[in-house]
């Protein structure tokens, strides 16, 4: 083993950064079992360096493992004994996440339909029923290309092991009933009563909340990307692809539109901490702009205006570090401060009546807190101003 190969285990075995925990735990047991996924697999790990630490030697790393990946897969395709097994399958699908990494849309078109006619000629998804990881990777990597455009994902969750795994865990509160939560309030329901879909999402959303708070109860770790597996992305899932072909103008349009994609970016989050691979807001953050431009929704204002402040409010938080978040910051203060809102605080305490987790987006609050109360305090003095 190289000395590159094995400084790249060494990131994956002791870099505290949840991408690499999910690389350990997820991804790396599948790679030792097939050529052509490790290097692969580092070529992955190596990419994600040079994102975090934007050394040049990373990405020149990550070109070579992916190299020797490429012609060691072309090789196993060839042999017809070897070409659907799982190791190509495992292969191909970290190929994907390398797509997906990069951004490179057009890389991931290719990769995603090459493993959508392998798994078709091995006899389908079912086929992967003995291997929970890979069929969850599968599931994964596609959602991740998916994301990266709002567009429907190729393959669906893994349902029956979905249902398995929160079965359990609310089977186990049966035997700890002091932690069943209460049932909590659903205020988004008059602002989208009609939408089945997006009121699914908020309901599915308030459980994985709820799964979170037990967990934190009895002092257990959850935020991982079995959680995310599990919990967030089924209702991301859900959500891709279900917005209007062209951008809406009426109110309720824009209405369930902004509220969908606030949903996506607060489920975003989650899977970002959690240690879900290749996950970029870039896309719905500009989209959310756009929608929030039109102040179509204003028709509406009246049973939607804090449904809508919450959407705006999550985008304003995961613009931070792009050319909107100044356009954000003065956008959300303005419309709390139509609403009647005069502080960050107040601001911030009416978002959390929407989903929130305590303690999720801390460090991207403390950015915005001054420059946010900066504006609440200009418009005040302009309202003032003779």
């Amino acid at each position: 083993m190289s000395y590159d190969e094995r400084s790249l285990l060494d990131q994956v075995n002791t870099n505290a950064r949840p991408i690499f925990k999910t690389y350990k735990n997820s991804w790396l047991p599948t790679a030792m079992q097939d050529p052509a996924t490790f290097h692969q697999f580092l070529a992955n790990v190596s990419l994600s360096l040079y994102q975090i630490q934007g050394q040049t030697r990373s990405r020149t790393v990550s070109a070579q493992h992916y190299a020797i990946a490429l012609r060691t897969v072309n090789i196993a395709l060839s042999d017809p004994a070897r070409n659907t097994a799982d190791g190509i399958i495992a292969s191909i699908v970290t190929f994907v996440c390398y797509c997906v990494t990069q951004n490179d849309l057009l890389g991931y078109d290719i990769h995603i339909e090459g493993l959508a006619k392998i798994i078709r000629l091995r006899g389908g998804l079912q086929t992967l029923d003995h291997s929970p990881t890979l069929r969850c990777m599968v599931f994964g990597v596609d959602l991740g290309g998916a994301c990266r455009r709002d567009s429907k994902p190729t393959f669906p969750p893994p349902d029956r092991l979905i249902k398995a795994v929160q079965g359990i865990f609310r089977g186990n509160l049966k035997l700890t009933p002091n932690h069943v939560p209460t049932r909590s309030p659903r205020p988004w329901a008059n602002a989208i009563s009609q939408d089945c879909l997006l009121t699914n999402a908020f309901d599915d959303l308030l459980k994985a909340i709820n799964h979170t708070k037990i967990k934190a109860a009895r002092n257990e770790d959850w935020l991982e990307v079995r959680f995310v597996v599990f919990w967030i992305d089924p209702i991301v899932h859900s959500l891709l692809g279900q917005g209007p072909d062209s951008q809406p103008t009426d109110g309720p349009s824009v209405v369930r539109e902004t509220t969908r994609i606030g949903l996506i970016l607060f489920l975003s989050k989650l899977r970002r901490v959690g240690g879900q691979l290749g996950v970029s807001t870039t896309f719905f953050v500009t989209k959310l702009r756009g929608l929030a431009s039109t102040m179509a929704w204003k028709i509406l204002w009246d049973t939607s205006e804090r449904l809508l402040l919450w959407a705006l409010f999550i985008g304003m938080l995961e613009s931070w570090g792009t050319e909107d978040k100044d356009w954000f910051a003065e956008t959300t203060a303005m419309a709390a401060h139509w609403m009647g809102i005069k502080s960050w605080d107040a601001t911030l305490q009416g978002v959390k009546q929407f989903p929130w987790i305590d303690g999720l987006f801390e460090d991207e609050c403390e950015r915005c807190r001054e420059k946010f109360q900066g504006i609440m305090d200009n418009l005040d003095r302009d309202v003032l101003s003779p």
